[in-house]
């Protein structure tokens, strides 16, 4: 049962297609005119992968429930059927597996997604679009290239990148960068109180412990007395704000070297985190020739930024990296169109060689319904 079960692909009242079966080759072409459902489809394969029903209002044709079922194997080779039961509101994914004619029925996402591998919903022009700014590029580092590790190192990386993102979530809120940022800010403010504080001779003097003396003779009448007194007074409040002032530059310098010194111990932690993630990463589970740094990477000696100039060969090398990293058997690959004869052909080989079926999409007004199109 498990050698001759073909892979398919039924739908039901899933926006522009009311009820259809298609057959999946290893290269599949989907076709047919605008609006008429090829992305539908290519959506409604791809939820299947994701365990994700991304599509809104997935319902159509006036009915209250759809459904898409999916026929093919898993990672280890295994028959399964998935199906994928939604309304407007809710989703529900569940497998059959298949193994000696037994049948084991399966709910839970994290099973699911083990048996149908890691998918990731990029095209080759949309992974080079995001190869062309930093963020991107970290994203694909944190999000994609990370999933060849195992849970234990997954763990460790996502803590690591957390900590070390300038970008404000429930998990990184108070991490070493965003602690970074406060102390930086920190050491600003009283540098500035410091760097404000011009003492004059006389504040000098009082800085260093000198004082000055009122003497009042003994023979004093009232009047010189009140004078005394008056003149004392003056002093005093002369001098009030500027002890006043040195006592906030006290505090202040004192304060600047207590975030100094914190800085310094941040910036070693950060350090060490950036040299733990370097060490995980080059643990030879990433494809051979990809080098990984904190927001760029190269593959076989290629730069992936926006330096590069041929995206034709530039997405076929993707494509590769792709089909190594992707532990799910489906690749979607865009626009069929795009490409030309001997990428095409070198398409086909990549996908055979790493066990991939390919989804595709092409404009094709010779027919007025969506198709597809197997090539083997």
């Amino acid at each position: 049962m498990n050698n001759v079960m073909k892979r398919t692909i039924k739908i039901l009242n899933l926006q522009k297609i009311k009820d259809s079966e298609f057959e999946l080759g290893d290269t599949n072409i989907i076709i047919g005119p605008n609006m008429s459902g090829k992305t539908t489809l290519s959506q409604a394969i791809q939820s299947i992968f994701l365990q994700k029903g991304f599509i809104k209002n997935p319902v159509s044709h006036g009915e209250k429930d759809g459904l898409v079922e999916y026929t093919g194997k898993d990672i280890s080779g295994n028959s399964i059927i998935v199906k994928w039961q939604f309304n407007n509101e809710e989703n529900k994914f569940t497998v059959a597996q298949i193994i000696n004619e037994k049948v084991k029925i399966i709910s839970d996402p994290k099973q699911i997604i083990g048996l149908l591998g890691n998918y990731f919903p990029l095209t080759a022009k949309d992974f080079w679009e995001k190869c062309k700014y930093a963020e991107g590029r970290k994203e694909i580092i944190d999000k994609y290239f990370i999933s060849v590790f195992d849970n234990k190192e997954k763990e460790r990386l996502n803590f690591i990148n957390q900590q070390l993102t300038n970008k404000k979530n429930k998990e990184s809120s108070n991490n070493l960068y965003h602690q970074r940022t406060e102390i930086n800010r920190q050491i600003s403010i009283n540098e500035v109180v410091v760097n404000s504080y011009s003492l004059s001779d006389e504040e000098i003097d009082i800085l260093s412990g000198e004082t000055i003396e009122i003497k009042i003779p003994e023979d004093i009448d009232l009047d010189q007395l009140n004078t005394a007194i008056l003149t004392a007074s003056s002093i005093q409040m002369t001098l009030s704000p500027i002890r006043d002032k040195i006592m906030q530059y006290n505090k202040a310098n004192k304060d600047l070297e207590v975030y100094k010194g914190r800085l310094i111990s941040l910036e070693k932690k950060i350090n060490e985190l950036k040299q733990e993630k370097q060490s995980i990463l080059s643990n030879g589970k990433l494809p051979s020739g990809l080098k990984i740094e904190e927001d760029s990477f190269t593959y076989n000696n290629m730069i992936f930024d926006e330096t590069t100039v041929s995206e034709a060969e530039t997405w076929l090398i993707i494509i590769n990296l792709m089909c190594q990293i992707c532990s799910a058997q489906l690749l979607t690959i865009g626009s069929w169109s795009e490409f030309d004869s001997i990428s095409k052909e070198k398409i086909i080989k990549l996908a055979k060689q790493y066990n991939k079926f390919i989804i595709a999409t092409e404009v094709n007004d010779d027919t007025d319904q969506v198709e597809i199109k197997i090539i083997n």
